[in-house]
């Protein structure tokens, strides 16, 4: 049996719907680049769902220019993984979320900070989410470096960029 297909009504509908939530979102961060503005919004609205409120430091050029696909790869993987961290911080211990996104001269520097609950031993997860960045970075010839201080874990990286 096949699927009314929608009516006009209902793909405008849809389309209305779709421009409001675009809206709403690209209005929350704006940078010179339109990728990072759409990950950062994004990001700060799920923050904001999770009660969290992120601070964010964002220096870039106008002149700045890394591929789309490798910003998606290294901010959207690390912000969902400190995302995911944080949903396990109990709401009364001071969740934090902390990006700094630092363009100089031919250098991009991206730091990460998020409150943490820490274990013993954490089960090795599946995902390709960390592989992904750590090829990122490479590509760039770039350093990728974690850490760990008390609650707080970290992840700093720098790429050499084209300026």
């Amino acid at each position: 049996m096949q699927a009314n297909p929608p009516t006009r009504t209902q793909a405008d509908e849809y389309l209305e719907h779709y421009r409001t939530t675009l809206a709403s979102i690209s209005g929350v961060v704006s940078t010179p680049n339109r990728v990072v503005s759409i990950i950062l919004s994004d990001c700060v609205a799920r923050a904001s769902e999770a009660g969290i409120k992120p601070t964010l430091e964002i220096y870039l050029g106008k002149n700045f220019s890394i591929n789309a696909v490798d910003l998606t790869v290294l901010l959207g993987n690390t912000i969902e993984n400190a995302l995911r961290a944080l949903s396990e911080v109990p709401e009364d211990n001071g969740r934090s979320l902390h990006i700094m996104l630092r363009q100089r001269e031919n250098f991009l520097i991206y730091e990460i900070s998020n409150k943490y609950v820490p274990r013993a031993k954490v089960p090795a997860r599946r995902g390709y989410g960390l592989r992904n960045v750590r090829e990122c970075v490479k590509k760039y010839h770039g350093e990728l470096k974690f850490s760990e201080n008390g609650e707080v874990y970290t992840v700093t990286a720098i790429l050499q960029i084209s300026g």
